[in-house]
């Protein structure tokens, strides 16, 4: 996927934003401290040692932020400059801002031998003493060097009138993968952290769920559910399709409730309801249990029961491959 759309040049003094370094998020909360972008000194030796990718990374940041205030979302979208000081932007929009992530970190990997530096922006979450917050999130690195850094500016939302505020300053978030870098390694994707997986339902484990399927993926934030051929035993049989999904780890459970004509579901924090212990999706962080099936009809004119059962007509179990291991 190539790059296209000439950046304008980055002007870092017309901002005055750009003027302070980013808080440093640490047990005692954010601190701040005034710098020249020209000569940052923020800690990170990937930034320190590189103004010009810590100005293309506020750069982002302030486009992202930009996007945010306009409309109320980000699309995530990448930034490059090349041996000749070139730079170019490329937008990334799918159904999905995940599925978009993914195509934009693939687009850098792939991106030409003329790119020296990059940014990457996209809207995520962090958390601060316990709090989780919406974050405009920018990672960026410099060909040849083995780290990358990661910056965030978290905001909020103040009602009635939506307006998005942000909090503080630009936060250092840390060391991070350098894709340009890892461009150059074909097992560069396997390596990346994936933001989710998708595995496919198997019908040939409709009814028989002492052989339920197992699926083996890598830790992930989310899960895309395809449905395959699934529905057509529902049609034939039960004249009903599947429309609640369940997932159990532990002693943990979530469910998510989907539309009978969709041909996949999203399992991810924003979709499932905690149903067991109150506590919101980690994410696919340890072993368990996925299980679809259907609620059935009240009859017309009954009281609906106090407890609706759910009726189940597929199930797998999935391990995760990358867990971590408890010390003995």
């Amino acid at each position: 996927m190539k790059f296209f759309g000439k950046v304008k040049d980055i002007e870092p003094k017309d901002d005055p934003a750009k003027t302070r370094s980013p808080d440093k998020v640490g047990e005692g909360g954010p601190r701040t401290s005034t710098v020249d972008v020209d000569h940052p000194n923020t800690g990170l030796p990937e930034l320190d040692g590189s103004p010009r990718l810590f100005q293309l990374m506020l750069f982002a940041l302030k486009e992202a932020w930009n996007e945010i205030a306009r409309t109320g979302e980000q699309h995530p979208f990448a930034a490059i400059e090349t041996v000749s000081d070139a730079q170019f932007i490329q937008g990334f929009r799918r159904e999905r801002l995940e599925l978009a992530y993914e195509e934009a970190r693939q687009a850098l990997l792939d991106a030409p031998a003329e790119a020296v530096r990059y940014a990457l922006s996209w809207a995520g979450y962090t958390t601060v003493q316990g709090v989780r917050y919406e974050t405009v999130m920018v990672q960026g690195g410099e060909r040849g060097k083995a780290r990358g850094a990661t910056l965030g500016q978290r905001y909020r939302q103040r009602l009635p009138d939506v307006k998005f505020e942000p909090i503080g300053n630009p936060a250092l978030l840390g060391p991070g993968d350098n894709l340009l870098t890892m461009s150059g390694d074909p097992q560069a994707a396997a390596r990346l952290v994936p933001v989710f997986q998708r595995i496919t339902a198997d019908v040939d484990h409709n009814k028989n769920h002492e052989n339920a399927p197992s699926y083996e993926f890598r830790k992930c934030k989310e899960l895309i559910l395809s449905f395959g051929d699934l529905d057509l035993p529902y049609r034939k049989e039960l004249q009903k399709k599947p429309d609640t999904v369940h997932v159990i780890m532990g002693r943990r459970a979530w469910m998510t409730i989907f539309k009978p004509d969709a041909k996949e579901v999203y399992l991810v924090r924003d979709t499932l309801v905690p149903i067991r212990a109150n506590e919101p999706f980690p994410g696919f962080v340890e072993d368990g249990m996925i299980m679809m099936g259907y609620m059935p009809p009240v009859p017309t004119g009954e009281k609906p029961p106090a407890e609706v059962g759910v009726v189940v007509w597929w199930m797998a179990e999935f391990k995760i491959t990358d867990k971590e291991q408890a010390k003995g």
